[in-house]
């Protein structure tokens, strides 16, 4: 092809790329939100897009059995200029879920904005009880654009992941932590067994803290059927870094024909702490870890203590208990270490990271004086360490001190009486169990200790509930005594003793609670056709108490307004056991109340409890956007006034009422905007305040109304959600000609640059044609067929040769064409 006929194939070119761009369609296009298959920036037009949508907002993730997400909604957004989309839902295992193929098939109508939202018209997909989870497929298609996919998630169970500490806990090296999880069914709520592969995978940041695995790093696959729950237990690793996290994923996956058809996961983590002793108490009885520290003691007392000892960041701040700790002790006469005869040298915390310890203080070695310098004063030195944990390079130091002061005053030795009650809390006229102990750490000074009284005795008022006298040899026994049916609070319990000529006593604190009754229902809201279930609990009962109930049903109009009530059952039941209420299907009550009473048996009411239960109603609001975005980013300035549409349909058993309050917000802010009116659908105006920054901000749309019960409800109302996207600074390249056309500035003006391109080629091409060739201009080659000519049959003409004259009767001939041959 010659060069003049390459450049009009380029104009020509250029020309009908301009034509497309003007002749793009001129549509109304809404912003819209992010799908999943979609970039998030705004394609070119000629698009067609579906946006899957739940009561809850936006989403791809979808909850069978549950309302509303449960229930796919979705919004289509068309820019081809097509009257109508078609939107398919397929699942890929639909013969093993027994639905359709496709389980859902519609062609709805775009209308003049570009965009169709189901829930204004009903269209919806409500997801059946599937055996399993998986990935589905939700496509739309349209006349003039390509076919627009996405996938959506249906889980049908969930997992946990707990430890025995709790999470955040501080753990130290060597430590034994033994994690539990559970696999939970969502329609259920039970054990769910169809898990075929489970995996639970460590790591923890080791040595140059480097990131390692926690080994086994498989915890378990493919488990044996009916397996929902298990345990594992494991010990920290010994060259773990402090104040670094030790993180674990449970993984729990359903194989279904060889394919991957649902995985949940769930996390727990802890942090790595070194060991700190955090508290040390030291009393004159066995009064072990109660937190009571005493410092002045007599000489050959014995005294007993208490150490909590545990992990903390390194540097300070938080503590948890640690068991396994090794402690040790050390004794400090104000001069010097000393090793008192008996004393506690070494101990290991317990589960809770308390550790116990006692020792005889006698003069000599100990000093009997009070100094005016700790350093000289009596004192116990505490020190924990991790016995796993290596030195990490010299680091971090795994080990702990704490010293104790104490104070020997010059007192004669004395006896003790320790007494420990049976509970804490009591019933009216419950009986309550002391126990008590005589101890001394001199009793050749002391003599031998005797138990002589009881007394029970208000810790108020000091006025004596029971007394009684002890005749046992014993230096440890117990007695039991009532309490008065008509006592209610604090209660010391003393016992007194004497060693001859000194008396000596101890005591015990209690607490006498009123009765009480709870009913505990395990959902607050009910259905129609449903049954509600409600048990009753008493604590500190009278013996021979009954508990009887009384159900209340009250009716509501649609509009939240009271109507009627009636009794509809009524009995007695045991402490502790259930009764149940029958929900009519038609025409169920708004509201269930169960009042019941505790009687003793001298027929006096002695405690009540009130317990309510609801009627699940309520509205899914479901937000669009209807003003076109000005900028192909889909975003909208500051002070612009955005149009939005907006649906409402009631769930549950109540009808919306006739006349609904809507009230609508943008970025958490009232937006001078709140009216009334009966219509379920329509739109309404926001204005973005003038100085909201860039970024995706939140609209919320509320239907107010009474005695509404939802996932997205008060009693007082529900609401909706959408987003939008706020941009302050735009590009003046990206903004569009006409809203929504896909026609942009950036375009208009590579279409002026192709245009005065074509013009200029256009130009340059008529020139030449209009100016003569050059003489002795060099001859184009010759044109050769593809393929070659055959050879010619008869013999090739004689060389034309010009004449040197003419002949008469023989006209002259006509110049050869320049350059030919």
């Amino acid at each position: 092809m010659s060069r003049r006929m390459w450049s009009l194939v380029l104009v020509a070119a250029l020309l009908v790329s301009s034509l497309f761009v003007i002749a793009a369609p001129l549509s109304t296009t809404a912003a819209s939100p992010t799908g999943t298959g979609s970039s998030g920036l705004r394609p070119a037009a000629g698009f067609v897009v579906v946006y899957p949508y739940s009561g809850y907002g936006y989403t791809t993730s979808f909850f069978p059995g549950s309302s509303p997400s449960g229930t796919l909604y979705f919004a289509v957004h068309d820019t081809s200029g097509a009257t109508s989309a078609t939107v398919t839902l397929t699942d890929p295992n639909a013969t093993r879920d027994s639905v359709g193929s496709p389980a859902f098939h519609a062609t709805v109508p775009i209308g003049p904005s570009g965009w169709y939202y189901s829930w204004l018209s009903g269209g919806h997909y409500t997801f059946p009880n599937l055996p399993v989870g998986g990935i589905w497929n939700l496509t739309a298609s349209a006349a003039n654009a390509s076919q627009y996919n996405t996938t959506i998630t249906i889980s049908t169970f969930s997992t946990d992941l707990v430890a025995s500490v709790f999470y955040g806990a501080l753990v130290v090296p060597g430590e034994s932590v033994t994690l539990s999880y559970f696999i939970t069914s969502d329609y259920t709520e039970g054990n769910y067994y169809g898990v075929t592969n489970l995996t639970l995978y460590g790591q923890y940041f080791g040595k140059n803290d480097s990131l390692q695995p926690i080994v086994p790093g498989e915890f378990t696959q493919r488990l044996a059927a009916g397996t929902a729950t298990g345990m594992w237990t494991f010990d920290v690793p010994d060259n773990a870094t402090p104040n670094m996290p030790l993180n674990f994923t449970l993984s729990a996956a359903v194989v279904s024909n060889g394919r991957l058809a649902e995985r949940q996961s769930s996390n727990f983590g802890v942090y790595i702490g070194i060991p700190t002793v955090e508290a040390v108490y030291v009393s004159e009885t066995p009064n072990l870890c109660a937190g009571y520290s005493g410092g002045q003691f007599v000489p050959g007392e014995t005294v007993f203590g208490c150490v909590e000892a545990g992990a903390s960041f390194y540097g300070g701040g938080g503590f948890t208990g640690v068991p396994g700790l090794a402690l040790t002790f050390g004794y400090w006469n104000g001069t010097g270490t000393i090793a008192p005869s008996g004393a506690t040298t070494q101990a290991t915390t317990n589960s809770s990271g308390f550790a116990t310890f006692s020792f005889t203080p006698t003069s000599p070695p100990f000093r009997t004086s009070v100094t005016l310098a700790p350093s000289l004063d009596d004192a116990v030195n505490i020190t924990a360490s991790d016995p796993v944990a290596t030195n990490h390079g010299g680091l971090w130091n795994w080990t702990a001190a704490f010293n104790e002061t104490f104070y020997l005053g010059g007192n004669a030795a004395t006896g003790d009486i320790a007494v420990s009650l049976d509970r804490s809390t009591y019933a009216p006229g419950a009986n309550v169990t002391v126990h008590w102990a005589l101890g001394s750490s001199d009793p050749a000074t002391v003599g031998n200790l005797s138990a002589q009284s009881w007394e029970i005795a208000s810790a108020s008022t000091g006025l004596t509930l029971a007394v009684g006298t002890i005749s046992s040899s014993a230096t440890v026994g117990s007695f039991s005594a009532a309490l008065p049916a008509g006592f209610l609070g604090p209660f010391d319990a003393y016992v007194y003793g004497t060693n001859g000529t000194v008396g000596i006593y101890g005591y015990s604190q209690g607490y006498v609670s009123p009765p009480t009754l709870v009913l505990a229902n395990p959902s607050e809201y009910y259905g129609p056709g449903s049954t509600v279930s409600v048990t009753a609990a008493g604590n500190f009962l009278p013996s021979g108490a009954t508990i009887g109930y009384i159900v209340t049903a009250y009716y509501y109009t649609p509009q939240g307004y009271y109507q009627n009530q009636g009794i509809v059952s009524s009995g007695t039941v045991a402490n502790g056991s259930s009764f149940s209420i029958s929900v009519p299907s038609a025409d169920p009550p708004g509201e269930y109340q169960v009042e019941a009473w505790v009687t003793a048996p001298g027929g006096s009411i002695v405690a009540t409890a009130t317990q309510y239960s609801y009627l699940s109603s309520g509205y899914s609001v479901l937000l669009g956007i209807q003003t076109l975005s000005k900028y192909s980013d889909g975003s909208f300035q500051p002070g612009e006034t955005v149009t939005f549409t907006y649906s409402i349909t009631a769930y549950g058993a109540a009808a919306l009422p006739s006349i609904v309050s809507y009230q609508a917000a943008i970025f958490d802010t009232v937006v001078a905007l709140s009216f009334q009116g009966g219509s379920t659908s329509g739109t309404f105006q926001l204005t973005i305040p003038s100085n909201q920054p860039a970024g995706a901000v939140e609209v919320e749309f509320g239907a107010l109304g009474q005695g509404l019960n939802g996932p997205n409800c008060s009693p007082s109302g529900c609401s909706g959600y959408t987003f939008l996207i706020v941009n302050p600074n735009p590009s003046a390249l990206s903004l569009d000609l006409a809203p929504g056309s896909g026609v942009t500035v950036g375009w208009l003006i590579l279409l002026v640059l192709i245009a005065v391109v074509a013009i200029a080629l256009g130009l340059l091409l008529i020139r030449r044609r209009r100016t003569p060739p050059a003489t002795g201009s060099a001859a184009p080659p010759p044109n050769v067929m593809s393929p070659p000519a055959p050879a010619p049959s008869s013999p090739a003409p004689p060389e034309w040769k010009e004449p040197q004259s003419t002949t008469a009767g023989q006209p002259p001939m006509p110049e050869p064409p320049s350059g030919s041959a």
